[in-house]
């Protein structure tokens, strides 16, 4: 794919940070991190300090999609981040 095909393809994206509780250390954030991802369309990155995660998407997913795939992985749930 050339440059230009990769920016046409990627200017519709949407880029959102959640706040996560339930994440205590680098294997729940693997966790949290592995979870989202496996969703179609998700591109997510977790951190720790602070407890985020930036959700990159190719289109609008509802937040109780995201929950979802979250609370099937353990313990964990997400909010929409104010100031992130």
């Amino acid at each position: 794919m050339n440059c230009d095909n990769l920016l046409k393809s990627n200017i519709n994206n949407m880029t959102h940070n959640y706040k996560i509780t339930g994440m205590t250390g680098d294997d729940n954030r693997e966790k949290v991190k592995k979870s989202l991802n496996a969703i179609d369309g998700v591109s997510a990155v977790a951190t720790l300090d602070p407890p985020l995660a930036t959700i990159t998407m190719q289109k609008h997913i509802p937040t109780e999609k995201l929950q979802k795939a979250l609370s099937a992985a353990g313990d964990y749930t997400l909010e929409m981040a104010r100031n992130a």
